[in-house]
């Protein structure tokens, strides 16, 4: 196994057989590669990369004007995964979630500077909070597990991916087209009965619209759901119910050529004014109007100045802004940013 830079060819031999056998080394022996000097150079590590530097600009939705604020980290991160980021913003901490890495950061308008990592027992995919400081952390088929004041504090018997009320009372786990359960905490002890959407892969047994689940938001007053929905006409939607239940809204284009046409929902809040989410795949942020009239869409390039960004992650915080997680390719190709942006305005 071989890198040759200059030509910027990777190339690996394998032989079938005993390799102290004389005829492989003959055949070793006999192998002549021509790899012509390009001028190429490979791309430098994470470390040795240049950040990214984005380019701010206010955008209108409707009579919203929409203004960015970027929120570095101290030391820049460039990493290797995307589509797999969770963040939460509690007080002025902000906890990263990476496989079984919770990174701890002070958070401040000049910046995120970090502040510890702790290493879970195993490699979870979504996280949400309550109110208390606790953190739901899921690694998705597998138990859920409860996080607090840097250590675990919270075994539960409960699966699928928990999206915690901020009062920890109750919540909602999904997990892809598995039956939703709403969750309740008894003094610590959760316990999961079904939920209204229940048989998505199984026509006949379905109940609710959804095949499959990408993503669900509790708010101050409803439950936001995205996902796949069975009828292959209407792609992917998000459905607005109460708290009991009842569906009071659906949120998307119904055709592809729709100014809301969604494709993957990777984060979704309710503000004062109506409702908004990240698309990952369109990499746009959608708005919508209390009533579900779509208000507009934003393109992340044209507000953010990044070019193909996939939407990580999104939290409404306490002042009604709008935190949201992206990374990006860097130009110089080291890595992907680790981005975070707030957006007042809506």
């Amino acid at each position: 196994m071989y890198r040759h830079e200059e030509s910027g060819t990777s190339y690996d031999i394998r032989v079938k057989g005993q390799e102290t056998d004389d005829a492989v080394k003959e055949l070793l022996d006999g192998i002549v590669l021509k790899l012509e000097d390009e001028g190429n150079k490979d791309a430098p590590w994470p470390w040795e990369g240049e950040p990214l530097e984005p380019v701010l600009a206010e955008q209108m939705v409707g009579s919203y004007t929409i203004v960015p604020e970027y929120i570095p980290f101290k030391e820049a991160q460039g990493v290797m995964q995307i589509m797999e980021h969770q963040f939460v913003k509690q007080g002025d901490q902000v906890f990263h979630l990476l496989g079984n890495k919770l990174d701890t950061y002070n958070y401040s308008e000049s910046g995120l500077e970090f502040v510890s990592t702790m290493e879970l027992e195993k490699d979870c995919e979504y996280m949400s909070a309550d109110s208390s400081g606790m953190l739901y952390l899921s690694p998705g088929i597998q138990e859920v597990i409860g996080v607090k004041d840097g250590k675990k504090a919270l075994q539960t018997t409960v699966t699928g991916d928990l999206n915690m009320h901020p009062s920890g009372e109750w919540g909602i786990s999904f997990w892809v087209n598995s039956d939703t359960q709403k969750i309740s905490n008894q003094g610590g002890n959760l316990t999961a009965e079904p939920w209204i959407l229940t048989g998505l892969n199984d026509a006949a047994e379905r109940k609710g619209e959804f095949s499959m689940i990408d993503d669900v938001q509790i708010t101050d007053s409803h439950i936001m759901v995205a996902g796949s929905m069975a009828a292959e006409d209407e792609g992917t939607k998000i459905i607005v119910y109460d708290y009991e239940g009842n569906q009071l809204l659906k949120l998307g284009g119904a055709d592809i050529s729709s100014p809301d046409r969604l494709g993957s929902i990777t984060g979704m809040a309710e503000t004062e004014n109506g409702f908004v989410a990240a698309d990952g795949n369109m990499r746009e942020i959608q708005f919508w109007a209390k009533d579900g009239t779509h208000i507009g869409a934003i393109s992340t390039d044209d507000i953010f100045g990044v070019g193909y960004p996939w939407l990580e992650d999104m939290q409404l915080l306490d002042d009604g802004s709008l935190l949201i997680l992206l990374t990006q390719k860097r130009n110089d190709e080291s890595a992907n940013e680790l981005m975070f942006f707030r957006l007042t305005g809506f």
